[in-house]
C-alpha cells in the first residue's frame, strides 16, 4: 500500500484538512501470490450486501472520528494561537513580530494530534504515511519502507 500511494502520491491532493477514501483491488492467483489491480479514487461505497453495508459504515465512521479528533486538536491549537497572537498585538502595536506570528500560525494550522485527542483502539485505519514529519522521505512512512525503496 505505501508503494502505491507513494507511487500515485503527485495525484493525489495534499491540502491540510483533506482526506480519501480510496479502494484498492487485488487478486490471489493460484499460486496465493497477490495482484494489484487497480487503484480506485472514488470508490464505489454504497452496497445492499447487509456484510458489505456495515463494513462500510464501520469503516466511515473511523474515518470520521479520526477527522474529527484532528480538526479538534487544530481548533484548540488556533484558539491558543489567536489568544497569544492578540496579547501580543496589544503589547508591542506597531512592533509586533509579523514573521514570528506566521511561524506560529503555520505550526498551530498542522495536522496532527495534541495529547487528549486519541484514536478509539477499535478504530481499524492504520496510519502508514505521516507526511508532517521531519527527517525525509524515508522518516514519512513510518517504517512501512524498506530503505532501499528511496534510492534516485
Amino acid at each position: 500500500m505505501a508503494h502505491i500511494l507513494r507511487m500515485s502520491m503527485s495525484a493525489l491532493e495534499q491540502r491540510s484538512g483533506t482526506f480519501r477514501i480510496m479502494g484498492f483491488d487485488f487478486m490471489l492467483d493460484d499460486k496465493m501470490n497477490l495482484w494489484f489491480i487497480e487503484a480506485n479514487t472514488s470508490p464505489q461505497i454504497t452496497q445492499t450486501d447487509i456484510h458489505r453495508r456495515q463494513f462500510t459504515e464501520l469503516m466511515i465512521r473511523d474515518a470520521l472520528e479520526i477527522e474529527f479528533a484532528l480538526l479538534r486538536s487544530r481548533v484548540q491549537r488556533l484558539r491558543e494561537f489567536v489568544r497569544t497572537a492578540g496579547l501580543e498585538y496589544r503589547e508591542k502595536r506597531d512592533n509586533w513580530d509579523q514573521k514570528s506570528l506566521t511561524k506560529m500560525f503555520e505550526a498551530a494550522n498542522k495536522e496532527k494530534l495534541e495529547d487528549g485527542y486519541t484514536i478509539s483502539t477499535t478504530n481499524q485505519w492504520a496510519k502508514i504515511i505521516d507526511l508532517s514529519l521531519e527527517g525525509g522521505e524515508e522518516n514519512r512512512y513510518l517504517g512501512n519502507l524498506h530503505s532501499s525503496c528511496f534510492v534516485n
